[in-house]
């Protein structure tokens, strides 16, 4: 048994007033293909950078849990079969212990966030850019007996 780490992205239009039964689902196919849940919890809901099936927003559920080296392909098919589950990212965990289970807010604390200041300050007016250098010229190219 390998351990893994899986993110998944539900459609928040069908668990928007029930969040359990995206929980279910993705409990149900990782159970169907032998793998053990470790740990399992509604991560965040969102804002999707880009629209995806129709939809703007999206429920997050974190998964750590083990199973077959063989059973990550199915259980990937099965997501994308789903009505629920819009996208999946699964990742092996290297070692014994998996990593600490965070929620959305307690990363953002315990990475931090940069302020847009801190770049630095650029110099003030145009920019200044190099000239470009003219294309060369183009040269024929020869024939099958070498003529042009």
């Amino acid at each position: 048994m390998n351990k893994y780490e899986g993110m998944f992205l539900l459609d928040h239009g069908k668990v928007k007033n029930e969040p359990e039964k995206g929980i279910a689902e993705i409990t149900a196919i990782l159970e169907k293909h032998q793998g053990k849940i470790a740990q399992i919890g509604k991560w965040d809901e969102r804002k999707l950078a880009y629209e995806i099936n129709r939809q703007k927003r999206g429920s997050y559920v974190l998964v750590h849990f083990e199973a077959p080296g063989t059973a990550i392909d199915e259980i990937r098919r099965d997501c994308a079969l789903s009505e629920i589950v819009s996208r999946q990212l699964l990742l092996a965990i290297q070692g014994e212990i998996f990593p600490p289970f965070m929620t959305a807010s307690e990363m953002n604390e315990a990475h931090g966030t940069r302020d847009f200041r801190e770049r630095g300050s650029r110099p003030s007016g145009p920019r200044q850019r190099e000239k470009r250098a003219e294309p060369a010229e183009a040269t024929p190219l020869a024939g099958k007996d070498g003529e042009s």
